[in-house]
């Protein structure tokens, strides 16, 4: 059995303490029927009118928010916008799991790059973070690995007798596909074309390499469809037809495509190679080899602040006082992990600790204040 740690419980909790309950209006009658939505949401009483309110909660980007926005507009009331954790639920959402941590955001949406968002000031501003945060990051990290928690909790481990496990060629590598419809795709500079020039651009550049394509679990369970699994029908591509743990799978391929599925992020927390080719919010900090013609854009106006890195080629460079030299981007990531790094303006980072301080830590993910027990994958 998993149970939520006491340290991140309590940060959560401490951090509650300080906040004063306000009245929040949420519109949607979807979002008032999530279990525990009042322990998720403890800043706020919660009301399914407009009378009185000081705020308005609403689903991420949703065409439904539309009512929920608007009224905020017109009564200048400032907005909330909700979305799944990182680390949801047990099973799928589609399958009426409920979300067990939720994503909060009174800025943006994270996955929205057209504009600013909570979880990308979080990380700008995470050379000030304090080392006890950080410190409790790093142990956030070693347990979700440790315990390979994903978003969705339901699904096996890589079995030892599975194909992927015994590659016919020197490297492995994995392509993430998503679901059609995924607001992630849309609002980070993707489309359909996007994914087949992943698809062609990772066979191209891994000649000598086996490719597996990973499908989104709502996919697998016949609830939406993707984008690859037609074009994963051809020689030298394998299909992952099956729902495999995510962090159980990537611990087992040597590289990792994607445009901006979750799994990238859990990609780099493997010590991964990753290329990305959308605007994902973990793309333009330094760890990844983004491809996205805009992605530049989004460093030249301050909305990323990578450390020294060449995001051109697999390598990042670490200014730092015991070394200079360039060493390859997955030792380096995993390093990151572990190790406190310099920028080259000699302000201590951390780049991977500081996503999942971020994320866990610092108000963006919500978790109950009661502890959880959920079985782990088997």
């Amino acid at each position: 059995m998993f149970l939520f740690s006491d340290g991140l419980q309590s940060i959560n909790n401490n951090n509650r303490r300080k906040r004063i309950v306000k009245n929040a209006y949420i519109p949607s009658r979807g979002i008032r029927k999530i279990p525990h939505l009042s322990t998720l949401l403890p800043e706020f009483h919660i009301c399914k009118d407009g009378k009185g309110a000081e705020a308005v909660v609403g689903w991420g980007l949703r065409p439904t928010t539309h009512k929920a926005r608007a009224f905020a507009a017109e009564h200048q009331l400032p907005f909330i916008a909700l979305e799944d954790g990182f680390l949801r639920s047990l099973g799928l959402g589609v399958a009426g799991y409920p979300p067990y941590s939720i994503v909060y955001d009174n800025i943006g949406i994270y996955y929205d790059t057209t504009r600013p968002s909570r979880l990308e000031q979080l990380i700008l501003a995470a050379d000030a973070m304090p080392s006890e945060t950080l410190a409790q990051a790093r142990q956030a990290m070693d347990f979700i690995l440790k315990h390979h928690l994903s978003k969705y909790n339901h699904a096996p481990e890589l079995s030892d007798n599975h194909p992927l496990r015994s590659p016919s060629k020197s490297e492995t590598v994995l392509i993430i596909d998503q679901t059609f419809g995924d607001m992630a795709i849309q609002y980070g500079g993707a489309d359909a074309s996007t994914f087949e020039l992943m698809f062609q651009t990772a066979l191209n550049e891994n000649p000598q390499a086996d490719i597996w394509v990973k499908t989104h679990p709502d996919v697998l369970c016949g609830k939406k469809q993707g984008y690859l699994t037609q074009l994963a029908q051809q020689h030298r591509v394998h299909l992952l037809a099956e729902d495999i743990n995510p962090i159980s799978l990537l611990q087992n391929v040597d590289k990792v495509y994607c445009v901006t599925s979750q799994m990238g992020f859990e990609a780099l927390l493997c010590g991964k190679p990753l290329t990305t080719f959308g605007l994902p919010w973990y793309a333009g900090w330094g760890v990844s080899d983004d491809r996205h013609p805009k992605i530049g854009s989004l460093v030249q106006t301050q909305r990323r602040a990578p450390a020294t890195c060449c995001s051109s080629s697999p390598q990042l460079i670490c200014n730092t006082a015991a070394t200079s030299t360039p060493i390859p981007a997955k030792q380096a990531t995993s390093l990151m992990s572990s190790t406190i790094w310099r920028r080259s303006n000699a302000k201590t980072t951390n780049c991977v600790a500081s996503y999942i301080a971020s994320v866990c830590l610092c108000g963006n993910a919500r978790l109950p204040n009661r502890s959880l027990t959920y079985p782990l994958a088997v």
